[in-house]
């Protein structure tokens, strides 16, 4: 659950409204605007917003989807790049990296479970 503070309305009013619709795209089915929403919000968060990591959470759990299209170059760069940061938290770099296929071994996220490099490789053939 995504919780929005009066201090994030205030302070983060951009990263709210992409949450928003990134949800909203959610709901109606429409998966790449929702990934793309969900890596706006997180961008243009900061580390005083309070649902940062359930914006990336949104990314990883929409890509990782079985109804979803896959990943394309920017979402696979924009993973690399969170996972690259060493001022990222442990946790969001972590789940970039295993969004991006590279567990060493089987695991199962957000009600998914997928064996190594399998959703890389569908990322792949899909770019």
């Amino acid at each position: 659950m995504v919780v929005i503070t009066p201090t994030d309305l205030r302070d983060h009013p951009e990263t709210v409204k992409a949450l928003q619709a990134a949800v909203a795209a959610a709901e109606r089915g429409d998966w790449r605007a929702c990934v793309d929403q969900y890596k706006k919000a997180f961008r243009k968060s900061g580390a005083g917003f309070s649902s940062r990591y359930h914006c990336l959470s949104g990314v990883s759990a929409s890509l990782l989807d079985d109804s979803t299209p896959g990943a394309n170059k920017d979402d696979m760069k924009f993973l690399e790049a969170v996972h690259d940061d060493e001022r990222e938290m442990a946790v969001n770099r972590t789940i970039t990296a295993y969004t991006k296929g590279e567990p060493a071994r089987s695991v199962c996220l957000f009600g998914h479970c997928l064996a190594p490099g399998k959703w890389r490789q569908r990322a792949e053939r899909r770019s």
